[in-house]
């Protein structure tokens, strides 16, 4: 059986092998990738967020103190890069004109068969529905219905109360209703 998350890291510390850091990554780096994906919403994105966060998990490995699941130190460090990402994206947004994102639409139009048509519409309404939550109820619903964590869990990552989680996950859901028309 292989080591725990706890015994790769007291392994990294004492012996710094780099192999470690690479079991680590295997390891860590699918989930968090799937953390950050639902917040920024685009592939590409996605792998570079995801990237920087394990970078960022990987330079913090010395300051991880163990009070909470190495996984969930991974999904809270993972949930600040995506947010950090955001706000330069939201500042960098406003450079772009409508022109430029109407011309981005047209070469992404998509030629899919009719059942592939309406599941990629669904896809780009819930999408669209979910830009426009703000990102900490993005956050706390990504990581609650998407990535499986519970709320408490979901609250230590987005480093809040469980009970300002359990509002940003209603406040979510509710808007996703209105937005989705259900």
């Amino acid at each position: 059986m292989g080591r725990t998350d706890k015994q790769l890291i007291a392994d990294y510390r004492s012996s710094g092998d780099p192999r470690i850091l690479e079991e680590i990554v295997e390891r860590h780096m699918g989930n968090v990738r799937a953390a950050v994906y639902p917040l920024v919403l685009n592939d590409a994105d996605a792998d570079d967020v995801a990237q920087e966060a394990m970078l960022r998990i990987l330079a913090g490995l010395g300051s991880f103190r163990g009070s909470a699941a190495f996984s969930t130190w991974c999904y809270r460090v993972a949930v600040n890069t995506a947010l950090s990402f955001l706000r330069r994206q939201k500042r960098r947004r406003a450079r772009f004109t409508d022109a430029d994102l109407s011309d981005e639409a047209l070469e992404h139009e998509d030629h899919a068969p009719p059942r592939q048509a309406e599941v990629s519409e669904l896809n780009q309404r819930i999408t669209a529905a979910m830009e426009l939550l703000p990102p900490e109820q993005r956050a706390a619903l990504a990581l609650v219905a998407i990535r499986g964590l519970s709320e408490r869990q979901a609250a230590v990552a987005c480093q809040c109360s469980f009970a300002t989680l359990r509002w940003r996950l209603f406040r979510a859901r509710q808007r996703l209703k209105l937005e989705l028309g259900m």
